[in-house]
């Protein structure tokens, strides 16, 4: 089979010992990269001629790089992989897999790996001033951590092969990941919720294989005052079933799923999270012999606080994510009359929310010139009240009952205001008390009219036990009628109810 690229006839592309090597190698591809990207078997045997073809092009290439690095000539026109690389966008154009963002993505996979490669020069640990420059690095070419680990734990394990095979398999690891990806399209724009349709339960008694036994869950913060009324239901429906809550645990979604991946006595049986599994998650728990899955649950989102003698009401998504990034640092500039400094306050990274916060705003990093972590909603809440600059975004339940605060409302994309609490109820912060406080706009939070969305994850350990039988089945309850109307009318309060 040729080829025939710019009007010049290139060699085969694919020779017998490509495919050969290729066919070998597929067996890890799918072991490694399907679990991270939830991808089934299935799916392998769907898309085998691309990676197969893709896979093989790789070896081919790698040849090719040896007998030029041989003749000592590298030149633009005879780079090996430039003219394959092209082969590779054009199949995945006729089999209407391309996207331009693979394309861009594998440029700058590749010159991360270069400078991965060139700065740490195969030596592990990376140092402390190495790792600082190469974040930088990857924060500029706007690549996420978990594809950047993917290349250095690559690194790791081919460390003993020929320089040009590193570069070439590393080229492997990078088609690899993004061959995966296409596979499963929509991955990225997930917070536009389109669940899969499922078998509509209406009661949690009707939920089957429900296991005996105890079960310890932890996590995100943001059920705090979710399940304690929750799991009474189910303990009612199945005595079977045993839930004890990690209180010690429910500390971000982050420690719930480190906890999830390391198991044991000190470990959580599933967790429960305001993100998803991201492909690091899964590389550490493969280690382990298993995989993480994500089972979205609820919808829900995130609310800007402010404090309330602020003379501002409202905020595009646009003047939130220049405020984050620091590219606005007064109030004045927002629109408010007072020339007031910022203080921007975030959630620590055990907070899932805090790294959802940074994709819906669409910006790389925080501006660490006003930046405050805070451990809990609760100290950023105290700090809002008493700086009379701060702003804060929390989950949208737990911060728009609050009386000591103002939540601001949203402009979207086409200029319309969506408020995160029911307008036509609203509660000042000066009228608000125990059994009148404002309630969440939820009917916009589900519709996905709100600007600012999440959802929330039962993550289930898959590992063909107990542990897997347990998280599937509290997902499975949280997602009957029973449980989503329970959820949802709990979301409207918040930790209040009409009494406090």
């Amino acid at each position: 089979m040729t080829s025939q690229i710019s009007n010049v006839i290139t060699q085969p592309y694919i020779s017998y010992w490509g495919m050969h090597k290729s066919a070998r190698v597929l067996d890890a591809v799918i072991s490694f990269y399907f679990p991270i990207y939830n991808l089934s078997h299935k799916d392998f045997f769907t898309y085998y001629p691309v990676l197969g073809f893709v896979e093989a092009l790789v070896y081919q290439t790698d040849e090719a790089v040896e007998t030029n690095q041989k003749e000592e000539s590298f030149s633009a026109v005879k780079n090996p992989w430039e003219q394959r690389q092209k082969l590779i966008i054009d199949l995945l154009k006729q089999r209407n897999l391309y996207h331009p963002l693979i394309e861009e993505e594998l440029e700058n996979l590749e010159e991360y790996k270069k400078a991965f490669l060139q700065t740490t020069k195969g030596k592990f640990p990376v140092s402390a001033n190495t790792r600082a420059d190469l974040k930088r690095f990857q924060q500029n070419l706007g690549l996420r951590d978990e594809d950047t680990a993917l290349i250095e734990n690559s690194q790791k394990k081919i460390l003993n092969l020929a320089p040009q095979s590193i570069g070439m398999l590393s080229i492997g690891v990078i088609i690899g990941a993004a061959a995966a990806w296409l596979i499963k399209p929509a991955q990225e724009s997930r917070l536009v919720i389109s669940p899969p349709k499922r078998e509509v339960i209406n009661q949690f008694v009707e939920v089957p294989n429900v296991p005996e036994g105890t079960f310890t869950e932890g996590g995100s913060t943001y059920w705090a005052f979710i399940y304690p009324k929750l799991e009474s239901e189910i303990k009612n429906a199945h005595r079977q079933f045993d839930i004890k809550i990690r209180e010690d645990l429910v500390l971000g979604s982050r420690i719930g799923i480190e906890k999830l991946i390391d198991g044991g006595q000190d470990g959580l049986d599933f967790a429960l999270s305001s993100r998803d599994v991201s492909s690091e998650d899964n590389f550490k728990a493969k280690t382990r012999g298993f995989t993480l899955k994500g089972i979205s649950v609820v919808k829900s989102g995130l609310a800007v606080v402010v404090n309330p003698k602020l003379t501002i009401n409202a905020l595009t998504k646009k003047q939130l994510s220049e405020i984050f990034s620091g590219k606005i640092d007064n109030w004045r500039q927002a629109g408010a009359f007072a020339d007031i400094p910022i203080k921007v306050y975030v959630r620590d990274d055990s907070s899932g929310t805090t790294e959802e916060l940074k994709k819906i705003l669409e910006i790389q990093n925080f501006s660490e010139r006003n930046i405050n972590y805070v451990k809990t909603l609760t100290i950023g809440l105290e700090n809002i009240i008493a700086e009379p600059g701060g702003i804060f975004i929390g989950q949208i339940s737990e911060v728009v009952p609050h009386c000591r605060v103002k939540t601001l409302s949203i402009i979207n994309d086409n200029g319309r205001t969506i408020y995160p609490y029911q307008q036509q109820n609203f509660v000042s912060p000066a009228q608000c008390r125990a059994g009148n406080r404002n309630r969440v706009n939820i009917e916009a939070v589900y519709s996905d009219e709100y600007p600012l969305p999440i959802i929330l994850y039962v993550v289930v350990k898959q590992n063909g036990r107990k542990e897997q039988q347990a998280g599937e089945a509290y997902g499975k309850l949280l997602l009957t009628k029973q449980g989503q109307e329970m959820i949802k009318s709990l979301q409207e309060t918040g930790n209040f109810d009409e009494n406090n």
